[in-house]
């Protein structure tokens, strides 16, 4: 019971490295040709001073990557299983502090609530127009 919900990680992981891949890596290669990444101090500026510009420099960052569609499904996959775990540390803060102290850890139906956003996000990043930086 204990290596069950690593397991489940690995498994997300491994489906959406198997899927950016295998059945849609065209996806991952039209992507990196309309995103430009420059490594020059007023590209970056310009990115960065506008809200939200550190997410986008990071996933333009993340997505010249995409010229090689194994390495992209691979970054997407390590993505979206952060925000899977991530997702699932907060869960537990938030059921640790509505719990009791007399009461048991919470387990149950509520671990696969931790895979919702993960799943939305990867249905997110099957559009064409969807940028990395959302994720």
């Amino acid at each position: 019971m204990k290596f069950i919900r690593p397991l489940c990680t690995l498994v997300l992981g491994l489906a959406v490295l198997l899927f950016f891949g295998l059945a849609y890596p065209h996806h991952l290669h039209y992507q990196e040709q309309f995103q430009l990444f420059l490594f020059d101090s007023t590209y970056v500026w310009e990115i960065v001073r506008v809200p939200g510009g550190v997410a986008d420099l990071l996933g333009r960052f993340s997505t010249q990557f995409f010229l090689y569609a194994w390495v992209g499904a691979l970054i997407i996959a390590v993505l979206l299983s952060a925000v899977q775990l991530l997702f699932l540390l907060s869960l537990r803060q938030v059921l640790r502090q509505a719990q009791e102290p007399s009461q048991g850890q919470a387990q149950g139906p509520w671990i696969g609530l931790s895979f919702v956003p993960s799943f939305l996000l990867w249905l997110f990043l099957l559009d064409e127009n969807a940028l990395m930086g959302g994720v």
